[in-house]
């Protein structure tokens, strides 16, 4: 008898003839739930960080996110020491009744992040603001004019 990945006990039918992707993707799933201890791979497909824009314009840094579902009470910006952190922290709700019967399947859940961004010497702390429009989070630090660096002071070394 010969060796096949189809027939193999712990990785299953990897692929099914004429099947494309569609036929990869429960024996995928049931191989990362069985290596994870999940019954699922979608762990293997949630980013590792909340993905924000960062743009320099002439005047300001932009930070843009996407925040669908989250409230500006849920959302925290804050700044200190130079470090601009964004969280967001979006409240989960479970019913098991709907208006209009029972609840039988319910894959939304409590959503959180938190990044943090080191700000250059060169901005505005006092101009800093943040909007949320139709779920897209937009912070802006405007830049404060840029101090003329002083030149390097030379020491005189003596002689004894």
């Amino acid at each position: 008898m010969a060796l096949s990945m189809f027939n193999d006990p712990l990785l299953g039918a990897l692929i099914e003839p004429n099947m494309g992707f569609q036929g990869c993707r429960n024996p995928l799933d049931q191989l990362f739930g069985a290596v994870s201890g999940g019954p699922s791979s979608s762990w293997m497909l949630a980013p590792r960080h909340h993905a924000f824009d960062v743009v320099e314009t002439k005047d300001a840094f932009e930070f843009v996110a996407d925040a669908p579902g989250f409230t500006s009470e849920e959302i925290t910006v804050a700044l200190d020491q130079g470090v601009l952190t964004v969280k967001g922290k979006h409240a989960e709700e479970r019913k098991e009744e709907g208006s209009d019967g029972k609840v039988w399947r319910s894959e939304r859940h409590a959503m959180s992040f938190s990044r943090a961004f080191t700000l250059p010497d060169n901005v505005n702390a006092e101009g800093i603001s943040a909007n949320l429009d139709k779920g897209v989070l937009k912070v802006c630090v405007p830049k404060a004019p840029e101090q003329p660096k002083e030149e390097p002071k030379r020491i005189r070394v003596n002689a004894q």
